[in-house]
C-alpha cells in the first residue's frame, strides 16, 4: 500500500506540468459535444429522409390518381362511342331488313 502511495504524486503531476484531470475533463467534454452534435445531425438526417419519402409517396399517389382518372375518362368515351356505333349499326340493319321484307 505504501508503494502505491509513493507513485500517486507522480501519476497526478506529469513532467510537462499540465494537469491531467483538467485535460481529461476537457477531452471528455469535447467528445461529449462531438457525440451530441453527431446525434443531432443523425436525427436531422432521419427527419429529412422521412420527409423526402413522404413527398415521394404523395407524388406517386397523385400520379396514380391522375393516370386512373385519365384512363377512366378514356374508357368512358370508348364505351359511349361503342354504344352509339351499336345503335347506328342496329338501326341500319333493321331498316335494310324492313326494306327487303316489305319490298
Amino acid at each position: 500500500m505504501q508503494a502505491l502511495a509513493a507513485w500517486e504524486p507522480l501519476v497526478r503531476t506529469p513532467s510537462c506540468g499540465v494537469d491531467c484531470c483538467a485535460m481529461s475533463m476537457k477531452m471528455r467534454q469535447s467528445l461529449d459535444e462531438f457525440e451530441q452534435a453527431y446525434v443531432t445531425q443523425l436525427q436531422s438526417d432521419r427527419r429529412r429522409q422521412d420527409a423526402a419519402i413522404k413527398r415521394t409517396e404523395q407524388r406517386q399517389r397523385t400520379r396514380i390518381a391522375n393516370r386512373t382518372n385519365r384512363h377512366g375518362t378514356l374508357r368512358f368515351v370508348l364505351l359511349v362511342l361503342a354504344m352509339i356505333a351499336t345503335a347506328v349499326i342496329v338501326t341500319v340493319i333493321m331498316f335494310r331488313t324492313l326494306y327487303v321484307v316489305m319490298g
